[in-house]
């Protein structure tokens, strides 16, 4: 999902308030999130739409990331084995040329 060019203004504009420290966890405001939470329902109380607007795309993208790691990892597929590799290249060509065919 790309971010309009506002929304990753409001991002840049909330990341650029978070403290700057390098932390390993992805515990952004030392509060689970909480505090970004928070900025974010504040924000999307305001009168001008694209603050809105931003405010809660980054919302539905903060809660829907969930879904999408577990969505991508439906597929993936492990290659075991030489064999499996093999015939999931000779399969990916031939169905690249059965593409250029249609």
């Amino acid at each position: 999902i790309g971010l309009s060019s506002s929304c990753f203004s409001l991002f840049l504009l909330i990341k650029s308030s978070l403290p700057a420290e390098n932390c390993p966890e992805l515990d952004l405001d030392g509060c689970q999130g909480k505090t970004f939470l928070r900025v974010l329902l504040h924000l999307a109380m305001h009168d001008y739409l694209d603050l809105v607007s931003g405010a809660l795309q980054l919302l539905l993208r903060h809660f829907s990331q969930r879904q999408e790691v577990l969505q991508a990892f439906k597929q993936v597929q492990l290659l075991v084995s030489q064999s499996d590799v093999e015939n999931y290249t000779q399969i990916r060509t031939d169905l690249d040329k059965l593409r250029l065919m249609v």
